[in-house]
């Protein structure tokens, strides 16, 4: 390995324009968590229904900057994972030679959490750098002291909290090893891990007000996320869930065990000399298995089910992890096995990813969000109301899936009122519905084709217009996409339509 940084650079290169062309060629309408995040991005709040804002700023900024294009977004989705690998290698360079840091970022390329599920915007893919810039600042706070490192700590935990909750199960492990560990002790007697706690709290203020002044809303639903499996009695749920999470992210770290044993040799290097060996070792462990320890604990104590992709966090330093501890040697036979295995892998991801969009609808005969006909609906329905009032579409509400693919892809980019529900959508309400006039869009079911009596109550001058049928995009043989769509009339037209 002559260049091992040449080489960290040029993988995460082909990485990202890899992962931002595949979804871009292959999928012909954005996934659910990304069509969720930019309807919420495209109203700048502090918060949102279900999760905290940063993620969907992320999202909305990136389809503004590319002229409303999903690439941006997956361009994106691969610069969080760009700067992902890069904190993992520049913390490696502190703990393993120049060679192995690069390997434990190629390792990552076997967890499909970097490469398959990226295309899908969402909290936990951006969760992916906060964590890791998060660790790598912690690190550098705690081997240097220099206040500098812990005000960039607070910002990154700031920003963690900004954008999913679950930071909360990094910092906990860290803050049992600095209470352990004599070195990071000392560090509780100085400034700055109190200047990283207030600099998060400024960080995350304003996000706290909007929790308060909206019912507690993202703090209920992580709740309800956690309580929802089903129980099989207080006992076995406090045994059965931690097992099972266990059991799913082994799985997800399966590629990871392969890859490692193709560099597997009777020899093996001398440890090289880290400053602090002490504080290294444990603060390693920490980084590796605390937050994975820290969920099966919860889940112990509490019986809480955890979600398999809750992990997606919390494997970035495994290789780092397993390369301080065995430094296998890096012969030439090693490198050739583990290149073929890697370039396996990173192949076997993207031809599963294509082939769930482009294969598989005209094997199976199933479809999925991908696939949807959002552009088709939205013209559609745009066009419609254009033609009518000569006015753009100020706001789609009803089925949440059909009002983001409207509010996103029509060219006016209307407010989306989801389920016509206040407490989904907090930046409109019937009152400004009726006022400024819109659509109500839902699935023509063949008992229910009139306006759905939870909405016709609240909105009785919305006139219901014929409903439309629109083909899935792809060419396999499934029935077509029925909707169903009503017309608010804008206060000033009265009741006409």
């Amino acid at each position: 390995m002559r260049d091992p940084a040449a080489l960290f650079w040029a993988f995460v290169l082909c990485h990202t324009i890899v992962w931002t062309l595949t979804p871009t060629i292959s999928l012909p309408n954005g996934l659910l968590d990304t069509m969720t995040v930019l309807s919420w991005g495209s109203h700048w709040q502090w918060g949102y229904e279900t999760h905290p804002p940063l993620a969907a700023w992320i999202a909305e900024a990136s389809a503004q900057v590319t002229g409303k294009a999903l690439w941006g977004v997956y361009l994106a989705g691969q610069l969080v994972i760009l700067t992902c690998f890069w904190a993992v290698w520049r913390f490696a360079r502190d703990f393993v030679s120049q060679e192995y840091a690069v390997l434990s970022v190629l390792l990552l390329e076997g967890v499909y959490y970097y490469s398959h599920e990226t295309p899908a915007f969402n909290h936990n893919l951006v969760q992916l750098a906060l964590w890791a810039l998060t660790v790598l600042c912690l690190w550098l706070s705690l081997s240097s002291g220099r206040i500098g490192y812990w005000l960039l700590c607070g910002v990154m935990i700031g920003l963690g909290f900004l954008n999913k909750y679950d930071m909360i199960f990094l910092l906990v492990p860290f803050l049992v090893l600095m209470l352990l560990n004599t070195q990071a002790r000392k560090h509780l007697a100085k400034p700055g891990p109190y200047i990283a706690v207030v600099v998060a709290a400024a960080v995350v203020a304003p996000h706290v007000y909007w929790v308060l002044k909206n019912d507690f809303t993202t703090i209920t639903y992580a709740l309800g996320r956690a309580t929802r499996g089903r129980s099989k009695g207080p006992f076995l749920d406090r045994l059965v869930h931690p097992l099972i999470f266990a059991f799913g992210q082994a799985l997800v770290l399966t590629p990871v065990f392969i890859m490692m044993g193709m560099l597997a040799s009777r020899t093996l290097i001398r440890k090289a000399e880290v400053a602090d060996r002490g504080l290294a070792r444990e603060f390693l462990f920490t980084a590796t298995l605390g937050p994975f320890l820290a969920y099966l604990v919860v889940s112990a104590i509490t019986g809480f089910s955890l979600t398999t992709r809750w992990g997606t966090p919390l494997w970035s330093f495994v290789g780092v992890f397993i390369l301080y501890h065995l430094r296998p040697a890096l012969t030439d036979a090693a490198l050739r096995r583990f290149r073929y295995v890697f370039l396996g892998f990173a192949a076997l991801w993207v031809i599963t990813f294509v082939g769930n969009y482009t294969f598989v609808p005209a094997l199976t005969g199933h479809v999925s969000r991908g696939h949807f006909p959002g552009q088709a609906i939205a013209n559609y329905v745009t066009t419609q109301w254009v033609r009518r009032y000569g006015t753009p579409l100020p706001i789609v509400g009803g089925d949440t899936w059909l009002a983001d693919n409207v509010g996103f892809y029509s060219p006016d980019r209307p407010d989306v009122y989801a389920e016509l529900d206040p407490r989904k959508s907090p930046w409109t309400n019937d009152e400004e519905f009726k006022q400024r006039g819109g659509i109500i869009i839902w699935y023509a079911l063949t008992y229910e084709t009139a306006l759905p009596y939870r909405w016709r109550t609240r909105f009785p001058g919305a006139a219901v217009q014929p409903g439309a049928s629109f083909a899935w995009q792809t060419s396999a043989a499934v029935p077509p996409v029925q909707i169903a769509w009503a017309i608010v009339p804008p206060a000033s037209l009265g009741s006409s339509p």
